[in-house]
């Protein structure tokens, strides 16, 4: 308009949407309160999007104290999970995980596991407290305990070879086993001696036979 009555106007040649920038929540899945866990745990989260396409990374934290206050475990993650491993914190009642996106233009978003859990790594018998390894799977102490009980009553394998070689020496050094020896001793004997007197005996009447024989002969 020119205050003068002349006027000239324009529109877009097409349609166009305001959109409002903006970041999902991460909501956490796990844990997300009244687990107990231990060992190597894999922490999860829902993926964040961001509605102007940035991408998109995220922080882990865990806290000990029911969120007053918070631990960095991980930062600058473009996936939706992390391993973490429990045996690096202290046993308790009150953990809490919480994950913080953002999409590098000034946006977050963050969630926080709706109730406490627990971390137990110890794992206590009615003899000993043991720490299990950083494997997800542990032994329940019941099946601990029936196990650690169970093989300090076994008895030792010992093969039936090493149990008779081990009873040779006993046997020969007993006082019935020496007897038994000078008994067979003097039987072999015995018959030895008998043996030769006999032949002894047959080579004397051989003797006296052909000296009789060949006496007779000569008249």
């Amino acid at each position: 308009s020119d205050g003068q009555g002349l006027s000239a106007e324009d529109v877009s040649d097409a349609a166009f949407s305001v959109q409002q920038h903006a970041l999902t929540v991460p909501w956490v899945v796990y844990p997300n309160g009244g687990e107990v866990v231990y060992g190597v745990v894999m922490v999860s989260w829902n993926a964040s999007s961001d509605t102007l396409g940035h991408n998109v990374t995220y922080a882990v934290y865990y806290s000990a104290d029911d969120g007053s206050t918070w631990v960095l475990l991980a930062s600058g993650l473009t996936v939706t999970s992390y391993q973490w491993d429990t045996t690096t914190v202290a046993d308790g009642s009150a953990y809490r995980i919480r994950v913080v996106a953002s999409d590098g233009q000034g946006l977050s978003a963050e969630d926080v596991s709706d109730a406490a859990f627990s971390v137990r790594n110890t794992v206590v018998s009615s003899s000993s407290t043991v720490t299990p390894s950083t494997t997800v799977s542990t032994m329940p102490t019941s099946d601990f305990s029936r196990t650690t009980s169970a093989e300090s009553s076994s008895p030792s394998s010992t093969k039936p070879s090493d149990t008779n070689s081990s009873l040779t020496p006993l046997i020969m050094n007993t006082p019935g086993f020496t007897v038994f020896l000078w008994l067979f001793s003097v039987i072999i004997l015995s018959a030895f001696s008998i043996s030769r007197r006999k032949r002894k005996k047959t080579r004397e009447q051989i003797k006296r036979l052909e000296s009789s024989f060949f006496g007779s002969s000569t008249h």
